[in-house]
């Protein structure tokens, strides 16, 4: 997944680190990069489960390699496709 910046994101030192960091907002523990499938009307969500590792991160652009268990059930190009939401906390 390549997501490009509209602006100048902060580089951690590390960036490699917040792969399976978190941050604490408003007492609220939350990942540093947050992925999430919104599933599609007609996918099973028990079917979409996936892994993910940072590739690179840079002040303007951020690449995930994602790793499906099942690839076969990850819909784009149906009428109610898969997608994936990303968030970042803390930047």
């Amino acid at each position: 997944m390549h997501v490009k910046f509209y602006q100048k994101m902060k580089v951690p030192d590390h960036p490699e680190l917040i792969q399976n960091e978190t941050i604490v907002l408003n007492e609220t523990t939350y990942p540093i990069l947050g992925l999430k499938i919104l599933h599609g009307e007609l996918t099973n969500p028990k079917l979409t489960g996936f892994n993910w590792t940072l590739v690179s991160f840079t002040e303007w652009e951020l690449l995930i390699q994602l790793s499906f268990e099942h690839m076969s059930y990850i819909s784009s190009r149906s009428s109610y496709p898969d997608s994936i939401k990303l968030t970042i906390y803390g930047f």
